[in-house]
């Protein structure tokens, strides 16, 4: 029987890769506010990661949005603000690549964002001040009524 090398021999097994840690990253904002994601990359030894490339990529309905790079800020946290969002319902996905002599370690992952229109965040003040108008008016009328 002949041995045959493998080629990929350096290949690592996928769960001894990059890690997300501390993901932090708002579930729902309005379309006036700024967000702010942040994560914290290790390799599977618990080292933190300091020379990664990470991008979250924005697809709202399933089209492309927007494309950002996040930031090292030190000890392997990664940041960025992302603001001017369209109302909708965003999947964002996370990806982490670092290079290595022997190719490329990546690790991405998904999370769901909601926007929604910064005039709904007004709604219930605008209701309540209708009321109180249409009550004083009501008012002011049977008012007038009641004096002729």
């Amino acid at each position: 029987v002949l041995s045959v090398w493998n080629p990929n021999y350096y290949m690592r097994h996928p769960d001894k890769g990059l890690i997300f840690e501390q993901l932090t990253a708002p579930a729902s904002l309005y379309d006036d506010e700024s967000m702010q994601i942040s994560l914290k990359v290790t390799d599977y030894l618990k080292r933190t990661v300091e020379n990664a490339t990470i991008k979250a990529s924005f697809q709202l309905d399933s089209k492309p949005a927007k494309e950002i790079s996040l930031s090292h800020k030190g000890g392997g946290t990664y940041s960025a603000t992302v603001s001017g969002l369209e109302a909708g319902s965003y999947k964002v996905l996370l990806k982490a690549e670092q290079g290595t002599k022997y190719g490329k370690l990546t690790r991405s992952q998904t999370v769901s964002l909601t926007v929604t229109p910064a005039w709904q965040k007004y709604a219930p003040y605008l209701a309540v001040i209708a009321i109180v108008v249409v009550v004083a008016a009501v008012v002011y009328v049977k008012k007038i009524r009641t004096k002729k």
